[in-house]
């Protein structure tokens, strides 16, 4: 189990009357990478400054190894923990190799001069930041990405096992920021350096942390992996702002965009009610496109961990789920029946049957039978998706039979839907 480097103990901070941290307890372990997310003024600088010592809590404590960190003096605090600021500001014309060697003053006396190992260390710093070939340029002469990696090189060279980074990627561009992230990750990964970062970013905070912490009005809303922190709901109550969350396969990470003008439909602020039968992954284009088209959706039944049950999950839909591999009882079937009785139209992907699911189009024939619209977007023949033996295709085709309007995509959804209202 490894070690707590870290602890944040019912932190309070205040700036005159305005409350910045509000109790703020977590612990951080040897070898994470923590981003600290939120909106503007939730705090995250300020609980930056209170666990690095630039402020001292009002309430509460900090935790450096165990111990308090308001008895340690600045050179052994610096010894273990170095900070990257979001501005460094280098009024002199310093070179590369000096600034890194700012990095060594914990170690060095008032008039002690840098020895063998100071200057190892250096270059080790210079090396592992791929700026060694920058070590003789002006600082002044370096581009924002170059002088940011410079900074974290002076922060190496502290030998800490901590680095803190207030916004490390702001002012860069993307492929900056990308560079800069890739360097803390492989100090992380390589070097077992344990990294916390204030992130602004959230894409490039789910991309590159393991582990996040959500702050909001000067309180920790969540402490999790990306995915149990940054659902839809999550972002609403902390931003204000509604968005829509995908996993995006190709490149392993979570991905968020704005909502900034939800469509509006003919059933006002409620919006379409619909509920979609999926699985496998089959819905996960369908459950992004009917929440960002303003339609207020639920699914189900739909196996735990299953990709669609997670992209439901990182939109806080509704779902009737089951364990993994195991079959839905009456309970989840009375409960998915319901669903679609008070939806305003079914929705039936793509999905392959077999007997955990099967009973998903008992309750699709059910709801039909009781006058709810069923619509099946569809591509793939019934018959190369039956592992049923032949039960699920008997099923399907009853469907169509009895009314069901066979659409090919998301998009002739919205508009056989929208069509069918305006009659």
């Amino acid at each position: 189990m490894p070690e707590v480097l870290l602890s944040v103990h019912g932190v309070n901070y205040s700036y005159d009357s305005s409350l910045a941290l509000d109790g703020l307890s977590f612990d951080v372990q040897q070898g994470e990478m923590v981003a600290i997310v939120g909106p503007n003024g939730c705090g995250k600088s300020t609980l930056l400054k209170c666990m690095s010592k630039v402020l001292r809590p009002q309430a509460g404590a900090v935790f450096l190894d165990k111990q308090d960190i308001r008895t340690l003096i600045a050179k052994d605090v610096a010894k273990m923990l170095a900070v990257v600021p979001q501005e460094t500001m280098l009024e002199f014309d310093f070179s590369v190799a000096e600034v890194v060697l700012m990095g060594r003053q914990p170690y060095l006396g008032l008039l002690k001069r840098e020895g063998k190992k100071d200057l190892s260390m250096v270059r080790q710093a210079l090396e592992l930041t791929s700026t060694l070939h920058l070590a003789d340029r002006n600082v002044h002469s370096l581009s924002g990405g170059e002088r940011q990696r410079v900074v974290i090189a002076r922060a190496l060279a502290q030998e800490p096992q901590i680095i803190l980074l207030d916004e490390p990627t702001s002012h860069l561009d993307i492929n900056f920021q990308s560079e800069i992230l890739s360097v803390l990750d492989e100090l992380n990964k390589k070097h077992k350096i344990t990294i916390i970062a204030v992130m602004h970013d959230l894409n490039m905070a789910a991309q590159y942390f393991s582990r996040m912490m959500l702050l909001s009005g000067g309180k920790i809303m969540m402490v999790g992996t990306p995915e149990m922190v940054l659902t839809a709901p999550n972002i609403k109550e902390a931003y204000g702002c509604d968005v829509l969350v995908e996993r995006r396969h190709a490149c392993s990470h979570l991905f968020i965009s704005p909502l900034l003008s939800p469509h509006k439909n003919v059933r006002g602020e409620s919006g379409v009610k619909v509920h979609l039968v999926c699985g496998g992954g089959t819905g996960s284009s369908l459950l992004c496109a009917m929440y960002a088209y303003g339609w207020s959706v639920t699914a189900g039944v739909l196996s735990q961990g299953d990709s669609d049950w997670e992209q439901a999950h990182l939109q806080g839909i509704e779902v009737v789920d089951v364990p993994p591999f195991a079959l839905p009882g009456d309970d989840e079937f009375e409960r998915n029946l319901n669903l679609m009785r008070n939806a305003d139209l079914v929705v039936l992907s793509a999905v392959p049957f077999g007997r955990g699911n099967l009973q998903n189009l008992y309750a699709v024939k059910e709801a039909q039978a009781e006058n709810v619209p069923v619509f099946v977007v569809d591509s793939v023949p019934v018959d190369k998706r039956d592992y049923t033996g032949g039960e699920a295709s008997c099923l399907y085709r009853g469907i169509l039979q009895d009314g069901a309007c066979v659409l090919k995509d998301e998009k002739e959804l919205f508009e056989a839907f929208n069509g069918r209202e305006g009659r």
